[in-house]
């Protein structure tokens, strides 16, 4: 496992994810654009953007998943074979529950930001997925940031 604390702040790069969508919608050609377009524009491009996101990050918690339950196995092993105690990591955060506390902090700034744009990102379903995948279990059942 890692050394590193728990996250406490969302990544930097969340901010700059909406950018270029944000320049387009305050540029010269949003102008041929009426209201409806805008917003169908707008929906559609949050919507496959939080399609990929919650992608990636599923694939991404998957894998940490899988190779943290084959390092685990291993270490178990290890320790069967020399007759230690395995009770020494049990307290300590794993790098995947440390992963899921970021990618929970980065899909609420998100979140965020596209509710600046007046998109309720809890009405994505991918975005739900995406939250379901990351939120702590106590914080499943209501998105919220």
């Amino acid at each position: 496992m890692t050394n590193k604390p728990p996250p406490v702040r969302h990544s930097p790069y969340v901010s700059g994810v909406l950018r270029p969508l944000k320049s387009f919608l305050e540029g010269d050609r949003a102008i041929y654009l009426n209201e409806d377009a805008r917003r169908a524009l707008l929906v559609g491009a949050a919507e496959k953007i939080t399609n990929r996101y919650n992608e990636l990050a599923g694939e991404l918690v998957s894998v940490a998943r899988k190779t943290e339950s084959s390092l685990l196995r291993i270490r178990q092993g290890a320790q069967r074979r020399a007759g230690a105690s395995s009770d020494a990591s049990e307290n300590n955060i794993s790098d995947t529950d440390k992963i899921c506390m970021q990618l929970f902090l980065d899909i609420q700034e998100y979140g965020r930001n596209l509710a600046a744009f007046g998109v309720v990102a809890a009405d994505i379903p991918s975005y739900r997925s995406l939250w379901q995948c990351v939120a702590p279990q106590e914080k499943q059942d209501l998105i919220h940031f």
